[in-house]
């Protein structure tokens, strides 16, 4: 889809919608929060292969939050699976 031309009317409505709304901070505070997430656990898993449960405990972070940050780490090549301890896959930063 082509970008609109950034007219002044163009941006004259985009000022207005952006007010109507109202400021997204939150979507920034989020994803900041995010992102210490992903450092924290990157760290954690940067020496040896751990697990879901192991991260979380280590980290501070719940484990649904964990194993969704994992595989998005594992989708953008920056952590792998490694071998199964138990019930449990392991991971670590590539």
């Amino acid at each position: 889809m082509p970008e609109p031309k950034q007219t002044p009317a163009y941006m004259d409505q985009l000022k207005a919608l952006r007010a109507q709304r109202g400021e997204r901070k939150d979507l920034a505070e989020l994803r900041k929060q995010q992102m210490q997430q992903e450092k924290a656990i990157l760290a954690a898993i940067a020496e040896e292969p751990k697990t879901v449960p192991d991260i979380a405990k280590e980290t501070g972070i719940d484990e649904q939050t964990v194993f969704w940050m994992i595989n998005a780490l594992r989708k953008y090549n920056k952590a792998e699976s490694v071998k199964k301890r138990g019930d449990y896959m392991t991971y670590i930063k590539k």
